[in-house]
């Protein structure tokens, strides 16, 4: 399964799914017919930038769609994966 659906009361609906032929996730909105609406968040492994060898990192790039009248982000983050004990 690459796509999870939540309904919201006005009929759309929150969907997450894996862009196809990529390792990025968005959340956006889509309505009753799917067609989708906007973006919210798109999250990605982030590159590792230390090395000149292809090797993933333990960070994500998080990327907020903030601003319903504009289609760039508004906001990036970086954040490392939790390393518990």
């Amino acid at each position: 399964m690459n796509r999870i659906e939540v309904p919201l009361p006005n009929g759309n609906r929150i969907v997450a799914e894996l862009m196809e032929g990529s390792d990025q996730i968005a959340i956006g909105i889509a309505d009753a017919n799917d067609n989708y609406l906007q973006d919210l968040v798109v999250v990605e492994p982030a590159p590792n930038e230390c090395s000149n060898i292809s090797v993933k990192s333990d960070s994500y790039n998080i990327y907020v769609y903030a601003d319903e009248n504009d289609e760039c982000y508004t906001d990036k983050f970086t954040v490392d994966q939790y390393k518990g004990a």
